[in-house]
């Protein structure tokens, strides 16, 4: 059995929270549970780890998606 959390009741958790840090609707509005997985393979990526490890982590099949989420990412390669 494969347990997960309903992508609806993600959203509207996130949504909640969202208007009570921010009584702004712009943040309300633009946040979801996909927000959550883009956010994390960005995070992933200013970590260090590779795409092949995000894709694992994010259960993406493909690399053209993650690529997508992540190529804003602003890394400092010389740190």
């Amino acid at each position: 059995m494969r347990r997960f959390l309903d992508p609806v009741v993600v959203s509207r958790v996130l949504k909640k929270l969202a208007h009570r840090h921010d009584q702004e609707a712009e943040l309300e509005r633009d946040v979801s549970g996909h927000s959550l997985r883009v956010g994390a393979a960005q995070q992933l990526t200013i970590d260090g780890h590779g795409v092949l490890q995000i894709m694992r982590a994010g259960g993406w099949k493909s690399m053209n998606v993650v690529a997508r989420y992540i190529e804003n990412v602003d890394l400092d390669l010389w740190r």
